[in-house]
């Protein structure tokens, strides 16, 4: 888990070995973020330049999330920063038990070096902690 700070982005390295196509992301508690980002190196692309693998202009998707009550999962995907609390991924908070948590497809297979979530506009309503899987 990496402790996260409210209306800001947040910054965390990727400590995963090789190469990965997927990530999932589970929050603590359930809110809602506006956009993540993860960053790294396209194993396509052997120049070593830094690309958002998880990005709509790389070809990455959601796949499948717990909920999207108040806003659908494609917003994490936005290239813009987000312009208001509903333009993120909101969900209920305090459904109890289990957490939210969403599969997101990168858009070229690559190694993550660093993984963004913004929190920007969900005052009150943002995760306090934040788990990334990657899976190969």
């Amino acid at each position: 888990s990496t402790p996260l700070r409210r209306g800001s982005r947040n910054l965390a390295p990727i400590t995963a070995e090789g190469s990965f196509t997927h990530v999932r992301l589970n929050i603590y508690p359930d809110g809602g973020f506006a956009r993540r980002r993860v960053y790294g190196a396209p194993v396509a692309r052997p120049s070593g330049d830094r690309v958002a693998l998880l990005a709509l202009g790389t070809g990455a998707r959601p796949l499948a999330c717990s909920d999207m009550f108040f806003s659908p999962m494609t917003n994490l995907l936005l290239p813009t920063k987000s312009a208001y609390m509903g333009n993120g991924w909101e969900t209920r908070r305090s459904r109890p038990p289990g957490t939210d948590w969403i599969v997101l497809q990168l858009g070229l297979p690559g190694r993550g070096e660093a993984f963004e979530l913004d929190t920007a506009h969900f005052k009150g309503n943002f995760p306090d902690r934040a788990r990334l899987f990657s899976v190969d």
